[in-house]
């Protein structure tokens, strides 16, 4: 019976496939963004590793720079009438 090798340590980690609507504004700016991080990196960027890389960045950051730098954009979204789901009560 063969046995199964290891996984080496470099192994990707697991992903976990989302699904969100995007403006025309919004599938711009990450067309941008994923042009210029190719230009910078030199090999193609998609835009999940854009919104990884984002994520990531806001979470090194810390809630309070969340909190400064990032919601005021959150808001103006929701104000914007961009939402699914319900809005909380009470």
């Amino acid at each position: 019976m063969t046995r199964t090798k290891k996984t080496p340590a470099s192994e990707k980690p697991a992903r976990h496939l989302r699904s969100f609507d995007l403006t025309p504004e919004a599938i711009a700016a990450l067309k941008h963004l994923s042009q210029d991080a190719s230009d910078y990196i030199g090999r193609a960027v998609s835009g999940g590793a854009i919104v990884r890389a984002l994520l990531r960045l806001a979470h090194k950051h810390g809630t309070a720079w969340v909190y400064t730098h990032v919601c005021p954009f959150i808001e103006a979204e929701m104000q914007e009438g961009l939402r699914w789901g319900r809005e909380k009560k009470g």
